[in-house]
């Protein structure tokens, strides 16, 4: 993550850094975003479609494996500074 961020914040307004719960939280939102980054236009319905057929259960998935819930505490510091 933190090599991702370092090479983003040099593409500067050519990179783009989404969480990926975030994404599942609000698809229709981050897709647009992204449409937008890369100026592309979407048709009618299309973010819609496309954010429908996201699996929102998969936010923050890693706690509900006890193992790496486990793991998680441990470096939960490190997930702090990104957010989780």
């Amino acid at each position: 993550m933190k090599e991702a961020r370092e090479r983003v914040a040099e593409l500067g307004a050519r990179g783009i850094e989404i969480k990926y719960e975030d994404f599942l939280e609000n698809p229709n939102d981050v897709l647009k975003t992204l449409y937008d980054f890369c100026g592309l236009v979407a048709h009618k319905g299309e973010i819609e479609k496309s954010a429908s057929q996201v699996n929102k259960s998969r936010g923050y998935a890693f706690l509900k494996d006890p193992e790496l819930k486990a793991y998680s505490t441990v470096i939960a510091d490190r997930l702090k500074s990104y957010g989780y």
